[in-house]
Order: C-alpha cells, then sequence, then structure tokens
C-alpha cells in the first residue's frame, strides 16, 4: 500500500504556477493515469523523479493514492492532465 510519506514533493515553481495546483479539488473528466472519469480527486503534489520523469499525486475517495506517472517534458503530459480535470469549486 502507498503512503503519502514515500513521495518526495518538488516545489520548484511558484504556488501560483503549479498546476494541478496542491489542495485543490478535481472532477476527472477523461481517464489518465490511475484517474478515472468521474472521480472526485485532491491533488496533493509533483513528485520530480529526475530530469523528464514524474508523478502527479492525487487522494480519491478513501483516501487512496492515484498517480499519473510519466515523461512531463515537453508539457504534452502536463496538457492532457489539465484537460482530464475541472476544478469542483
Amino acid at each position: 500500500m502507498r503512503n503519502i510519506s514515500d513521495y518526495i514533493f518538488s516545489y520548484s515553481k511558484k504556488p501560483s504556477d503549479r498546476d494541478p495546483k496542491t489542495g485543490q479539488e478535481y472532477l476527472v473528466l477523461t481517464d489518465i493515469g490511475e484517474l478515472r472519469k468521474g472521480a472526485l480527486v485532491k491533488c496533493v503534489g509533483f513528485a520530480d523523479i529526475d530530469n523528464h520523469y514524474g508523478i502527479q499525486v492525487f487522494t480519491g475517495a478513501n483516501d487512496e493514492i492515484l498517480e499519473v506517472a510519466g515523461d512531463y517534458s515537453g508539457g504534452s503530459l502536463l496538457e492532457k492532465l489539465k484537460s482530464a480535470l475541472t476544478r469542483t469549486e
């Protein structure tokens, strides 16, 4: 079982530059990574694994940990992630 303490989150950007935003709740519009359409999730943070690979970490129902992992260089995965989510507030 994964725990939040298993991750080392990267906060190299200003909070206003981060998207998805840490602490924000989202509705998942389309499946991506471990996120499933229709789920309500909360962004926990971004774990930068190496120069290109990272994991955007969310919690879902019952606080289960959900990941969208992959190559975040170039922005295409981040753009797909942004388009798969909508803020709930």
